[in-house]
């Protein structure tokens, strides 16, 4: 069995790891992507390849979009796209408070390390009260910072889980789209050949019988005489056109 290995760029994926990838598998029938039920082809038609393609986020893509307009999408790719939306916006929240807590714990041990001489040295109970208020805030801010780690561990999966999801049903539609195009355009074809040959055939056909109008209106006009011919045809019409 032909297997594709597909390799995703994952934006936003989490402000610890830059170099996050992941990849996926489909089924490769006749060096296309076909969906894994479709109809299976014999041993002897198919061989093992690995290939390795980057793909976007399917609801961040201009041309996905494009090609699935609300009109054409199942319910079932609705709801995918909703899920998916929804955890690449929840990864992107995430991300902003993972920096702003981040940062802000910097901030409360940049004040507790200034803080240092007057509450060890001085005995500052001013100092001393404040140190403790952001020791709790950092504890705080801590225990906030782990959650969202394991929310960012594990987002990644839920966002591919989506995405391959929607992806499978986008490519089985695709290929059945074009599986009927395919057989619109045969049609089509077999049909201008017909017109072009029965055009053709009509093109002889009037020639035909131009010259066979031609010739009886001569022999009428030889025969009857230009004063007759001209009675007829005020009565029949004029021939001569």
């Amino acid at each position: 069995m032909q297997i594709i290995t597909v390799t995703y760029c994952m934006p936003l994926i989490d402000p610890r790891d830059t170099s996050f990838v992941e990849s996926t598998k489909f089924t490769l029938r006749g060096g296309s992507i076909m969906p894994l039920f479709k109809r299976q082809k014999s041993e002897k038609d198919t061989l093992d390849l690995k290939i390795e393609k980057k793909i976007p986020l399917l609801t961040l893509d201009a041309r996905w979009h494009e090609l699935f307009p609300k009109s054409k999408k199942t319910r079932r790719m609705i709801d995918l796209e909703k899920k998916l939306n929804e955890y690449i916006k929840e990864q992107g929240q995430i991300n902003n408070e993972f920096r702003e807590y981040t940062s802000l714990k910097k901030k409360m041990m940049k004040e507790i390390m200034e803080n240092m001489e007057d509450v060890f040295d001085k005995n500052d109970e001013d100092a001393t009260k404040h140190m403790e208020k952001n020791k709790k805030f950092i504890n705080d801010i801590n225990e906030k910072l782990k959650k969202y780690e394991e929310m960012l561990d594990d987002l990644p999966n839920k966002i591919k889980e989506a995405n391959d999801a929607l992806l499978k049903i986008s490519v089985d539609i695709c290929y059945n789209d074009m599986e009927d195009n395919n057989q619109a355009i045969h049609s089509l074809e077999q049909w201008i050949k017909d017109t072009k040959e029965e055009l053709k055939n009509n093109i002889v056909i009037k020639e035909e019988k131009e010259i066979e109008n031609q010739k009886i209106y001569t022999y009428m006009h030889d025969l009857l005489g230009y004063e007759m011919i001209n009675k007829f045809d005020q009565n029949y019409g004029d021939k001569s056109d």
